[in-house]
C-alpha cells in the first residue's frame, strides 16, 4: 500500500523495518547513483531522503542536492521539501543516527552497495561464506 504524495509519487506505507534498513544501508554507502536510488522508492520519496541527508552531519553534503534534483526537480525548494516532511514515515531523529552508526560498520554497506541485484548479492554471499569456511578450516 502506498500513499500518493504528488501525482503518482507514492510514499511507502507501511514503512517496514526491512525497508528502513535498506534505506539506511543505501544512505551509509555514499552511493548517489540515481538509478540505484530509484530502485528503492518513488522519485519524490527518494529525492526527499537525499535532501534530508544533505542536511545531516557526517555525510558528503555536496552531492545530495544534485541527486535530489535529478530524482525530483524542485525538491530542494522549501515548500516541496516541507510537503515531503509532512508525508514521510522517516523520522530523522531515528534515521540519521542509524546512518551514522552504519557508516562505522563498513562491511555491511559495502556489500549492499556492490550488490545491485538479488542474484549478484547471492553470488557475493556464497563467495563470502566460502571464504569464512576456508578461514575456519585453516585455523
Amino acid at each position: 500500500m502506498a500513499h500518493t504524495a504528488a501525482g503518482n509519487d507514492p510514499i511507502p506505507l507501511p514503512f517496514t523495518r526491512k525497508l528502513e534498513t535498506q534505506l539506511i544501508d543505501l544512505a551509509a554507502s555514499d552511493n548517489t547513483d540515481s538509478t540505484t536510488w530509484r530502485k528503492h522508492g518513488s522519485p519524490f520519496f527518494m529525492s526527499g531522503l537525499a535532501v534530508l541527508l544533505a542536511s545531516a552531519r557526517g555525510v558528503d553534503r555536496e552531492k545530495y542536492p544534485g541527486l535530489a534534483e535529478e530524482l525530483h526537480p524542485g525538491m530542494i525548494e522549501l515548500e516541496v521539501f516541507d510537503r515531503w516532511l509532512k508525508l514521510t514515515p522517516i523520522r530523522a531523529a531515528r534515521f540519521l543516527p542509524r546512518v551514522r552508526q552504519q557508516k562505522k560498520q563498513p562491511r555491511r554497506h559495502v556489500v549492499t552497495a556492490l550488490a545491485s541485484s538479488l542474484e549478484e548479492f547471492g553470488s557475493l554471499y556464497r563467495k563470502f561464506a566460502k571464504q569464512i569456511e576456508n578461514h575456519r578450516i585453516a585455523t
